[in-house]
């Protein structure tokens, strides 16, 4: 299956693009796609444990199943004061 990856603020300067396709067996879980996507981009390992996830808009674990088209967004570390 196909998922819709789209990367957001450092996520986006760490991976150097704002959208990419990631193919997936049947089944995989964020934690899959998320495994797949630091070999691919190994610099996303930096913000790997405060990154936050969102599949189709909506926060999402790591142990949610995707499903064919859905899109995970990588949204970074948030800070503020």
């Amino acid at each position: 299956m196909i998922v819709r990856v789209l990367f957001f603020a450092i996520a986006h300067d760490l991976t150097g693009t704002r959208e990419y396709s990631l193919e997936l067996e049947n089944a995989a879980t964020v934690e899959t796609a998320i495994d797949i996507l630091i070999r691919k981009f190994p610099a996303l390992r930096q913000i790997d444990q405060s990154m936050k996830i969102a599949v189709n808009k909506e926060y999402a674990g790591r142990s949610v199943e995707l499903q064919p088209d859905d899109e995970i967004a990588c949204l970074p570390p948030v800070s503020g004061g």
